[in-house]
């Protein structure tokens, strides 16, 4: 349950989207073709949205669990785009 508490506190939130922010600014350069940034857009989804859906949470929480799916969504797809990538880049390059 502890860890439940961490991934809903807006604290871990807002950290996780600053870490989001920072990779992408410190990776920019390296990415030299533009499907290279499919893997930290759907990285800043799923910030950006678990970053709302903490935010919300006491307003309207009905709202806040569909966010929270829809993150759920976003980091899978954050994983798959992670594996495309690299097939790509291994094809490729």
């Amino acid at each position: 349950m502890a860890n439940n508490n961490v991934l809903k506190s807006k604290g871990f939130a807002w950290l996780a989207f600053g870490v989001v922010i920072l990779i992408l600014v410190c990776t920019f350069t390296m990415r030299t073709v533009w499907w290279s940034f499919i893997d930290i857009f759907f990285m800043f989804m799923a910030a950006f949205i678990n970053l709302v859906a903490v935010t919300v949470k006491n307003i309207n929480p009905q709202v806040a669990a569909k966010l929270n799916r829809i993150t759920l969504v976003m980091l899978v797809c954050w994983v798959l785009s992670l594996i495309g990538e690299w097939i790509a880049f291994e094809c490729l390059i």
